[in-house]
């Protein structure tokens, strides 16, 4: 019986565990590749009428053979998330780094920034998806 829980506890401290490098912010190392991270420079989309941008860094201590990255601003359309603008794909290898940004033009609603990055390295095929903090605007146009 005692065994049975010790087990029990330690699948539930490795699950937590799991679940929390699974479910980390921005800035964390991408499960399985732990040599590339990557942050948004904000937590949350910049306002800057008649424009909202959005700003981001991946990094690698030790760089993929490939990786393709894209940053979109995305906004919320009766309770869905509507691509508002997204970057052209950075193909340039993390070594150390590469900054990422886009910018769409600026509508009142609510709005956060998503990144997504595919690339190999030494252990195969790797794909990383993030989206930020939500930003409510109210400074800007109404979308028409």
């Amino acid at each position: 019986m005692l065994r049975n829980t010790f087990r029990a506890c330690v699948a539930a401290v490795i699950a937590i565990g799991t679940a929390s490098v699974i479910n980390t912010g921005t800035a964390e190392a991408w499960p399985g590749v732990n040599w590339c991270s990557f942050s948004f420079t904000y937590s949350y989309p910049t306002v800057l009428p008649p424009s909202i941008e959005s700003y981001g860094k991946a990094s690698c201590t030790t760089p993929p053979s490939e990786h393709v990255g894209t940053l979109a601003l995305e906004y919320q359309d009766g309770g869905q998330w509507m691509v508002g603008s997204i970057s052209n794909p950075y193909t340039d290898i993390p070594n150390p780094e590469v900054d990422y940004k886009v910018s769409a033009a600026c509508y009142n609603g609510t709005w956060r920034m998503t990144v997504r990055i595919r690339g190999t390295d030494s252990k195969g095929p790797f794909s990383y998806d993030e989206h930020s903090d939500t930003k409510t605007v109210t400074t800007c146009e109404n979308r028409r």
